[in-house]
């Protein structure tokens, strides 16, 4: 019975995103049309960055006082509240029945960038592409399948420091859409690179060497994560964990202190399989199998007793592609 119900389900999502999945895989109406000039009110352009400024005050941040060690979580970019609505900024035109709204956003200096969307709807026909500002590269894409019950939606890091973003949705559903861009993180530490200070001792071992062996599944559970609030972006990471009922529910264990909280769970942004390639090599690992959004489910950051958890439930199960593993029971 539970094989025939799954297979229904299935059926259900397919017949239901037929339509989304054929959107998701067309390309912007922009790269085929002749579209009007770009007006100075679609284009957003952020302050440049004191880079050396930031990393000095994240280092600071994840030290100690006095004899106390300071937990903090890893700052990578830096908050611009933007706080405007799809109505407020960007350019409208509409073409062949279609509607293509359209926003350049550029950051001088920025490594990478990052943004948080709330009160967000995209209707059955819309179409969300980020694209790179300088190759025109499609770098994200969204349907109304990553409408979340929270209303929000946050992207990875995006590894220049110009995009346009491009909506496309029929001209019908215009009054559908809705979205309010809230932040964009402007990125000031490269985390491919590593170029921040690491405390790795002769114990942390890359996974990928031979000591790793008889943990190979338990590898697969672990995720680095991105974490938005008011003040940056910050890295951490995490497990996927299982439960006693064995039902492969996406929960997620942390630490507290890594800013996760009610307001900040929907922002995180889950990356598997990131390892370095080869044992004792540079750091290289991909950042490319994503998800994005969860759900907090309860922590405790009490330190005097020890304890440091927060448990997320991810808005998603990962992708079979990513052939995850779920530690525990």
């Amino acid at each position: 019975m539970k094989t025939i119900l799954l297979k229904l389900k299935l059926l259900l999502v397919v017949v239901f995103s037929s339509s989304v999945i054929f959107a998701a895989n067309q390309l912007p109406l922009s790269t085929g049309l002749l579209l009007q000039p770009l007006l100075p009110a679609a284009k957003l352009e952020l302050p440049a960055l004191d880079r050396q400024r930031l990393l000095d005050e994240a280092k600071m941040k994840s030290s100690t006082i006095g004899n106390k060690i300071v937990l903090r979580p890893l700052q990578i970019a830096q908050t611009n509240v933007v706080n405007k609505s799809i109505q407020q900024f960007g350019q409208w035109q509409t073409i062949q029945g279609e509607s293509v709204w359209r926003l350049q956003i550029s950051a001088k200096d920025a490594l990478h960038l990052n943004l948080g969307f709330r009160k967000f709807h995209l209707p059955q026909s819309a179409v969300l592409f980020i694209l790179d500002g300088r190759t025109g590269g499609v770098l994200e894409h969204y349907t109304a399948l990553d409408n979340k019950f929270h209303g929000e939606l946050w992207t990875a890091l995006l590894k220049t420091n110009k995009i346009a973003l491009e909506i496309n949705l029929s001209a019908s559903e215009r009054d559908l859409l809705k979205f309010e861009l809230v932040q964009i993180g402007q990125g000031f530490k490269a985390i491919e690179a590593m170029e921040y200070d690491t405390k790795s001792g002769s114990c942390n071992i890359d996974v990928v060497c031979p000591e790793g062996d008889d943990w190979r599944n338990e590898i697969r559970s672990v995720a680095r994560y991105t974490i938005s609030d008011g003040s940056g972006t910050y890295l951490c990471t995490g497990t996927l964990l299982n439960n006693t009922n064995q039902d492969l529910e996406p929960l997620f264990i942390t630490a507290a202190h890594c800013l996760v909280s009610e307001t900040t769970a929907p922002s995180m942004v889950f990356y598997w399989n990131y390892q370095t390639s080869v044992c004792n090599g540079t750091p290289d690992g991909a950042m490319l199998e994503e998800q994005t959004g969860a759900s907090l489910v309860s922590r405790w950051d009490d330190l005097s007793t020890g304890s440091d958890f927060a448990l997320v439930r991810l808005d998603d199960s990962p992708s079979i592609n990513f052939d995850v593993y779920y530690s525990g029971w």
